[in-house]
């Protein structure tokens, strides 16, 4: 016990010099990682081991999709298939649009070894882009990545990490996560998560959302259990203030997503109807008595 009371002196110690805009956890380890209790240290290796997953974004996504694709694993591209195709969004099948004839002869030369034509191709790569077979009355259609919907190229960089996060038990961060999604599909994906069975090496997500409905139930079944849930309310100095569903102590039967929108939980802005109407008449849409 003794020595626990001195480590703690000591973090106490530090603490009151680390500057307000540095974070702790990180200056403790770097300046002084002796003093730093077993729990401190694990939590920074806990974040050290954070794998930062690539995601092309909307401006570069076509332009790299197709390398990115090249390098996945086989299992990966499986359950990003499969995910799209549950999705019912129409597509059954995911690849990597076909090289010109010209350059397949090139690569398929017979004086190249196997290791040697991987490489062309995996060069070859950053020139192809992703396409999806789209079902239809007359068969396959395909579209190329730039062709699809915000909301399904939304799915498909989200089904790409889940794939991964689900196979190595990492951590998965997403902001936003039910952008351009709908409310039962981002359900789904959440409760991948949320079940043994899909998340055998219990691989974590985190991410923030604006959407509502997800504080409630979908076909009988949480989407999200009381103490997974944490809302971020504006302070007024600007900063954010973090804090959990449980302080309030919710009960079990408890309609969170009603509650959340009526201002209960706090987390929602004060939305004023004349500030509003205000802006419209000072550009002189509508006059001040709130006439068109």
């Amino acid at each position: 016990m003794g020595g626990s009371h001195k480590k703690d002196a000591n973090l106490t110690q530090i603490a009151d010099l680390v500057h307000p805009s540095a974070l702790f956890i990180s200056t403790i380890s770097r300046l002084a990682p002796k003093a730093a209790s077993d729990s401190i240290a694990a939590t920074y290796r806990w974040f050290a081991r954070l794998r930062t997953r690539f995601r092309p974004g909307p401006g570069v996504r076509a332009a790299h999709w197709g390398f990115y694709w090249y390098d996945m694993h086989d299992d990966d591209k499986l359950v990003v298939k499969n995910l799209l195709s549950a999705a019912d969004v129409g597509i059954v099948d995911v690849s990597l649009k076909p090289l010109p004839e010209e350059i397949m002869d090139s690569i398929q030369s017979d004086d190249m070894d196997a290791a040697q034509i991987r490489r062309i191709e995996r060069n070859r790569a950053r020139e192809q882009k992703l396409q999806f077979a789209h079902r239809s009355a007359s068969g396959s259609v395909m579209m190329d990545i730039d062709d699809e919907s915000t909301g399904t190229q939304q799915l498909l960089d989200l089904a790409v990490d889940v794939a991964f996060t689900l196979r190595y038990g990492t951590v998965m961060t997403v902001d936003e996560i039910d952008a351009s999604l709908h409310p039962m599909l981002t359900a789904r994906l959440i409760w991948l998560f949320q079940h043994a069975a899909t998340n055998p090496r219990f691989g974590q997500l985190i991410f923030t959302s604006h959407d509502a409905t997800l504080l409630g139930n979908f076909e009988g079944e949480e989407v999200l259990h009381r103490d997974q849930i944490w809302f971020a309310e504006k302070a007024d100095d600007g900063s954010s203030v973090l804090y959990p569903l449980v302080e309030f102590k919710p009960r079990k039967d408890e309609n969170r997503q009603r509650r959340y929108l009526n201002g209960s939980y706090g987390g929602v802005p004060e939305l004023s109807e004349d500030v509003f109407e205000q802006a419209l008449i000072l550009r002189g849409d509508i006059d001040g008595e709130g006439q068109e």
